[in-house]
């Protein structure tokens, strides 16, 4: 009981090992929630409704990351290396994130129903209705970041949390009373961000204040470096999700709720690599090259070894496990989520990468390689989709994702000034790991210095 109370005080400690140890273990309750409610909505829509529900919900987070502007990556860069001036840069961020999220809602309704030509009027109407909720997607962006910027991962990591409850709860008494549809499902998964970034708002707020010292010159540093930055947010989101795009608009409402299930199974080795990006992108803010580079390299390691265990344990019990739990119409979905649970781990191990060029003020690099990304998948989705259905969509970001490691390997000498760490785990990483678990007890644990 000792023993287990001292490991429960160091998961409350600050140091870099217990944040990562705690962004994990939310993302692994968050995964469960969103198993549950994968299971709900597959179970009582099927293949088909599961596919309208994704045509209803995807246009409202893709919207608000392209246009973002850059805004988080700037006020995360900012309000880490100007601690003076967290409070204005909060400020005008806050406040030009209202401004472009207008921009953003009148695109959207103009998009939306030239995506959405194989589904109905009403379905298209709805779609563009949800984009009016856009804007607070954009505005917990810029807040999640000023709270990485200020070392609060706790409210970070409640910020994520809380809505997949709220979305489980409300999917499971809308089921209970028998109105369960496409459209009240949407509902229920955009609504709870509202009530959940306003509680964050105040759960932060003896770090969070309005301030206007400096205004203009404030506005033109995160304009500046938004500018290069807002590159990775716009490639990186339409590389990230052309292929749900690209699915939506050429093939069925039952194609696209297979290749939903298959993404978002696949998807749940990207914790190992999201957790650690999380917290070491603010920490590695200011660090000599080499040492960035070997944080970044045994980072890299520890990563990928883990995101490759996880996605063969998940590979072995899918053909099994997704029949059972979602039912026989999604076994389609098996060889899809095999396919994707290899691209998850090069495109995890291209994310650890990133973080060395964002931590130097090199996001245009990060930018490029991007745009290179989008640049391979988009033709290749072109020609794959109507030729391999499914299959070809996921062999498309697969070889996106693996040119994309590549290319942060080739421009890292010359954008960091040494060479790119290995990729290859060693023996010393294996006793590194080993020796850190060992010790992870101790509050003064840190996971990969």
């Amino acid at each position: 009981m000792t023993r287990l109370r001292t490991s429960m005080r160091w998961l409350t400690h600050e140091g870099t090992g217990a944040v990562v140890a705690q962004t994990t273990l939310t993302r692994i309750v968050l995964l469960g929630i969103n198993f549950a409610t994968g299971v709900v909505i597959a179970r009582l829509l099927g293949p088909a409704g599961r596919g309208q529900l994704s045509a209803l919900v995807i246009w409202p987070p893709l919207m608000a990351s392209l246009f973002t502007f850059g805004l988080p990556s700037a006020l995360l860069y900012y309000a880490r290396t100007s601690e003076r001036h967290r409070t204005a840069l909060f400020t005008i961020a806050m406040l030009l994130t209202a401004a472009f999220s207008l921009v953003m809602i009148g695109a959207g309704i103009l998009i939306v129903p030239h995506m959405l030509v194989q589904y109905d009027a009403d379905t298209v109407h709805a779609a563009q209705l949800f984009m009016l909720l856009a804007p607070e997607i954009m505005l917990t962006y810029t807040l999640a970041a000023f709270m990485q910027a200020s070392n609060r991962f706790a409210q970070f990591n409640q910020q994520r949390f809380l809505p997949a409850v709220l979305t489980l709860i409300g999917l499971v008494g809308v089921s209970l009373f028998g109105a369960l549809t496409p459209l009240t499902a949407a509902i229920c998964y955009l609504a709870p961000p509202i009530p959940v970034f306003l509680y964050t708002l105040w759960c932060v707020r003896d770090i969070v204040g309005i301030s206007f010292a400096g205004a203009r010159d404030e506005a033109a540093r995160l304009l500046r470096y938004g500018a290069r930055a807002c590159g990775i947010d716009i490639l990186g989101t339409v590389s990230q999700q052309a292929d749900q795009m690209m699915v939506v608009g050429l093939l069925s409402a039952a194609s696209m709720g297979l290749y939903t299930v298959a993404l978002s199974i696949s998807r749940v080795p990207y914790l190992v690599f999201n957790a650690m990006s999380d917290v070491i992108t603010s920490r590695a803010i200011g660090m000599p090259p080499e040492e960035l580079t070997a944080i970044v390299g045994r980072a890299t390691r520890l990563t990928a070894i883990g995101g490759t265990l996880f996605s063969l344990a998940i590979a072995a019990i899918v053909p099994f496990v997704l029949p059972l739990f979602y039912g026989a119409g999604f076994r389609g979905a098996v060889v899809i989520t095999d396919i994707l649970l290899v691209e998850i781990v090069a495109s995890g191990i291209a994310s650890i990468l990133a973080v060395a060029f964002l931590a130097t003020g090199r996001p245009c690099t990060v930018t490029l390689v991007r745009g290179g990304s989008l640049i391979v998948v988009v033709p290749l989705l072109f020609v794959l989709i109507p030729r391999f259905a499914l299959v070809g969509a996921a062999t498309a970001i697969l070889i996106s994702s693996v040119a994309r490691v590549i290319a942060f390997a080739v421009l890292y000498r010359s954008s960091i000034g040494t060479a790119a760490p290995s990729l290859v785990p060693t023996l010393d990483d294996l006793r590194f790991l080993v020796h850190r678990l060992q010790r992870s007890h101790s509050p003064g644990t840190v996971l990969i210095a």
